[in-house]
């Protein structure tokens, strides 16, 4: 099955249940394989969002889909990742100043350069964004501004109606473990019962978080 317009389609891959979900089903509703599935790494993720991606990746070759192609910025300034950044700039993640730079800087950018070292500049392509049905305005919002160069977003899960129930399903039915919430371990908008859990199971990632804030100028 062709993407819609008939483009070369990429999967900007989260790693969370949502972009897993739509990895099971474009698979399994017959979707010719998208020309690239990138997850942008920060340097920061959590463990098991890598473990996940490496399960996903492997259930994707599987099935003659390409691999999941792990990408980071290049760029000097943010060289290893958002945390090394962060340490050497003595700031927190742009979120605790209410700023939004965080995800075109090491989300977008890395995608972006992707895209455009295999399609070449100005050539479009079908985005596939894991938006599901209970996200309707969250898609509307986001198709006012769009995010990647040349790209075309397509909302999968909107146009199946499946929430995020349904994707959880499509996992549990594929046989493939629950992904987890994806998030960096120093993200500010991280909820305090996830801060607990992080303190619990990865007390060397939470040791990190508090020297990032002992050394960060807040001002």
């Amino acid at each position: 099955m062709k993407y819609p317009n008939e483009l070369p389609a990429v999967l900007t891959y989260g790693g969370g249940t949502n972009s897993s979900a739509i990895l099971v089903e474009l698979i399994k509703r017959g979707y010719e394989p998208p020309a690239l599935i990138i997850f942008a790494d920060t340097g920061a993720e959590m463990p098991h969002t890598y473990a996940h991606i490496k399960i996903m990746s492997e259930y994707a070759t599987k099935h003659g889909y390409p691999a999941i192609r792990i990408v980071r910025s290049h760029q000097k300034s943010k060289r290893g990742g958002i945390y090394e950044m962060s340490m050497r700039v003595k700031k927190l993640p742009a979120a605790a100043y209410n700023q939004k730079t965080c995800s075109k800087q090491f989300k977008i950018e890395p995608v972006e350069m992707s895209c455009a070292q295999h399609f070449g500049h100005g050539v479009s392509f079908c985005n596939i964004v894991g938006y599901d049905f209970d996200e309707i305005a969250r898609a509307e919002a986001g198709s006012k501004k769009q995010t990647l160069e040349n790209a075309k977003n397509w909302y999968p899960l909107i146009e199946w109606e499946m929430g995020r129930d349904e994707c959880v399903q499509s996992l549990i039915d594929a046989g493939l473990p629950l992904a987890g919430k994806s998030s960096c371990f120093i993200c500010p908008n991280m909820r305090p019962h996830e801060i607990k859990k992080l303190a619990i199971e990865h007390p060397d990632l939470m040791q990190k978080a508090m020297d990032l804030e002992s050394v960060a100028d807040n001002t």
